[in-house]
């Protein structure tokens, strides 16, 4: 939920898992509407964002450019290549890719998170 902060320009929305619901005819009968609130200023989340669209443009998140339009994000890797992992975001979505064994086996050398998690997310 932090990357989608910085997304919506400083503002925090708790996701909804049912927008509305409908009669037969189309009336919605039930509706949830977000309640955005602004947990960091705009300036903020700018910053945090051309610093992270950089790590797609000139760094370790290049892969993401081949979405062929804007995106933040950031890839990472513990010890030993373990996990690898890419979480980014466009105007329009904001998702995260893990890669990585659940018995803490090493993916294998250079496997990292640009390596071997942005590609994948590449494909969102």
């Amino acid at each position: 939920m932090a990357y989608n902060v910085f997304a919506s320009n400083g503002m925090k929305t708790n996701p909804v898992y049912i927008k509305y619901v409908s009669d037969r005819q189309g009336r919605i009968v039930e509706s949830c509407d977000p309640d955005p609130q602004e947990v960091i200023s705009p300036q903020t989340a700018f910053l945090i964002t051309s610093m992270m669209e950089d790590v797609v443009r000139y760094g370790t998140g290049w892969r993401a450019r081949a979405l062929g339009r804007p995106v933040a994000g950031k890839t990472g890797t513990t010890n030993d290549y373990k996990d690898a992992w890419f979480v980014g975001y466009t105007p329009d979505l904001v998702a995260s890719v893990w890669v990585g064994f659940d018995n803490l086996k090493s993916l294998g050398s250079q496997e990292t998170g640009a390596r071997a998690a942005s590609p994948i997310w590449s494909l969102l």
